[in-house]
């Protein structure tokens, strides 16, 4: 009799601590799974790299570098692991710059340093049906941003020789509509305008009309500039996704501001950035932060992306250029954040894009009181 009332008690004890232990053991953070893969390896400079969907664009120098560069235009599709070239340099002057891709649209410009050269506007490829236009050829169009069926650019005015830009009167911001087939200019106030980026309706660059480089917004659809920053520092390179837009505040930390309630609401140390969506990366010294919008969670990417730069994010996937001491090649990281068990949300990458796992000690602790019951009840038999 008591020893069935010790197994009963035992038994009992355990079913009594089950629950709160249970709970505890099924609790666990987020971290990251991340997959590095390396989509070039030739003695060939990759630069300017940018990502939609399973598509990335960048362009090539030639091996040996010419006097000009003549860069090509490259696209590469992650499912076919295939390259194309989308350009074809027709004389020693010539130069393709800037990819951008939406959807299945590409766009680029293209540099001349002939003495006799005209604007050349930019380029539109449409790997669906495989044809290249040519638009906006009265303009002199660098950095094409698309989205949707805007594209936007600098129209500059500025004299350049030997891709050493010298200010006559500065760079308004453009906006070309693929439908219409027309240009707008939305901004040509005095000094330069310049690193313009686009989302659905809204443009936004940085402007050194008031001396120093402040953010501006422009909605497509009201028409109406909104001045964003107005401080005593910089404010650069911004960038917009998913109704917010991030720039590098002072050359010191990154600023998010939420283009619907007009303000900022979180500030990140660190310099380089970019933004898809509720997505952003920010590089912090030798590591890199990941912050999602939505959740308000920061996770640490290690050491994963030292040496590398012109990042470019879409959703999951980011891609780079790593630069090594033979040469610069681009790379593709795509993450995952899943539920993990390393107590702070925080990456716990070994160096070679895996992550470890670790048992909650809660259901370490439930698991050591079930092994010492079951010891005393054995010994009482």
């Amino acid at each position: 009799m008591n020893h069935r009332l010790s197994i009963t008690a035992c038994i009992a004890f355990l079913l009594l601590f089950q629950a709160p232990f249970s709970i505890f053991a099924e609790e666990k953070t987020e971290r990251l799974d991340i997959t590095v893969i390396q989509i070039t390896d030739d003695v060939k400079m990759q630069e300017e790299p940018h990502i939609w969907g399973d598509n990335i664009v960048w362009v090539e120098t030639p091996d040996p570098k010419p006097s000009y560069n003549n860069r090509e235009v490259k696209l590469y599709n992650i499912i076919t692991n295939k390259t194309i070239q989308l350009t074809n340099i027709s004389d020693e002057y010539e130069d393709y710059r800037y990819p951008n891709i939406f959807n299945d649209l590409v766009v680029w410009n293209l540099w001349s340093a002939h003495p006799d050269s005209q604007p050349n506007g930019f380029f539109i490829y449409n790997i669906s049906t495989g044809f290249t236009k040519q638009v906006a050829k009265d303009y002199i169009a660098w950095l094409p941003k698309i989205y949707g069926d805007n594209i936007v650019f600098i129209e500059s005015t500025m004299l350049i020789i030997n891709e050493t830009k010298f200010n006559e009167t500065g760079g308004d911001i453009g906006v070309y509509n693929i439908k219409t087939q027309e240009v707008t200019i939305i901004c040509n106030a005095t000094d330069n305008q310049t690193n313009p980026d686009i989302w659905e309706n809204y443009v936004v660059w940085e402007d050194r009309r008031n001396g120093q480089s402040d953010i501006y917004l422009y909605d497509l659809n009201t028409m109406k500039e909104v001045w964003i920053t107005n401080t005593p520092e910089n404010e650069t390179e911004p960038r917009i996704s998913g109704g917010n837009i991030i720039w590098k505040h002072d050359f010191t930390d990154v600023e998010i501001y939420n283009i619907q309630n007009g303000s900022i609401f979180k500030t990140i140390d660190g310099s380089m950035h970019v933004i898809d969506e509720n997505i952003v990366f920010v590089e912090f010294g030798d590591v890199v932060k990941i912050y999602n919008i939505t959740s308000g969670k920061e996770y640490l990417l290690s050491s994963e992306l030292d040496d590398t730069y012109e990042w470019n994010l879409f959703e999951n996937k980011l891609v780079y250029i790593y630069h090594s001491f033979n040469n610069d090649d681009i790379y593709l990281l795509e993450f995952e954040i899943v539920n993990g068990t390393n107590g702070n949300g925080n990456n716990t990458d070994d160096g070679k894009g895996h992550n470890s796992l670790s048992i909650p000690s809660a259901t370490m602790s439930f698991l050591v009181m079930s092994i010492i019951l079951i010891a005393l009840i054995r010994r009482k038999n």
